[in-house]
């Protein structure tokens, strides 16, 4: 094939026609090149090569779950700060009144809540974490904007005659040394030691439930 008119084929097998000139043996000799010109019409598997650090091709896959997550969170939180940025120039009235609004309702004096709320996280978090010393484990308490601040804010549902439950307290435990192995290495597990770690580690199997589809955790 010659001239300026090169075509390029995907995995359907049709061919497409792009006038941006070059040859088909141009095309093969540069594979880390990106074709994006969108004058023909690829097929619907089409899939995007790039070239390795080795040089050989690599085919570009979806990013996991976790990955489009935490894209979509930071995605929100720049919506927000937007929406914040457009209300400070266009309504800088309206975005110091919430503020004040937010600072009442919510505080009955933000500075000194603010140190009250963070003493009381530490407090707590030290006070376990004598308790779980001996098993070198430590927690992170989520609470203290509910015990503290939240008792300025007393919701209840229309239609309802008792308040909001208060949500429940919540802690993280936090191991330093967790493996998890197959059901089939418990075993094995039983005649291991380590020598070379500071604390304890906790070594579980997943176990398959023949009742509740799933697996669970056992030590």
């Amino acid at each position: 094939m010659k001239g300026r008119d090169w075509r390029v084929k995907d995995s359907s097998q049709e061919e497409t026609t792009c006038p941006q000139g070059g040859t088909e043996g141009e095309l093969s000799a540069q594979p880390q090149a990106h074709h994006n010109c969108h004058c023909g019409k690829m097929g619907a598997d089409h899939k995007v090569l790039s070239s390795g650090l080795d040089g050989d091709p690599t085919e570009h896959r979806e990013p996991s779950a976790v990955i489009q997550w935490e894209e979509r969170q930071q995605e929100l939180n720049q919506e927000v700060m937007e929406k914040m940025r457009e209300e400070f120039h266009n309504r800088p009235d309206n975005f110091i009144l919430n503020l004040l609004v937010a600072s009442v309702q919510f505080y009955s004096n933000y500075n000194r809540e603010k140190a009250e709320i963070r003493n009381h996280i530490r407090d707590r978090e030290m006070a376990f974490d004598r308790k779980l010393e001996p098993s070198k484990r430590k927690v992170l308490f989520m609470g203290g904007h509910e015990e503290i601040s939240g008792t300025h804010v007393l919701y209840q549902p229309k239609e309802h005659p008792y308040m909001e439950v208060p949500t429940p307290l919540q802690f993280f435990v936090v191991h330093d040394n967790i493996d998890l192995y197959a059901e089939s290495q418990y075993e094995e597990l039983q005649k291991r030691q380590y020598t070379d770690l500071d604390g304890p580690g906790y070594r579980f199997c997943t176990e398959y439930s023949n009742r509740h589809k799933g697996t669970v955790g056992g030590a």
